[in-house]
């Protein structure tokens, strides 16, 4: 999902200002908060006492 973010921030840097840009923008966000989630998920995080 991050690789996907930054080929969506890519894109939207190459067009001018307006609407097909913000929309990149906007999938690319949405990309990388799942990215950031997925590595939350994934994580050991914290563990019950042993």
């Amino acid at each position: 999902m991050a690789e996907q973010a930054a080929k969506l921030k890519e894109q939207a840097s190459q067009l001018p200002a307006g609407a097909e840009r913000e929309a990149l923008l906007k999938q690319a966000k949405i990309a990388q908060t799942g990215a950031h989630l997925s590595d939350w998920l994934r994580s050991p995080g914290l563990r019950p006492p042993e």
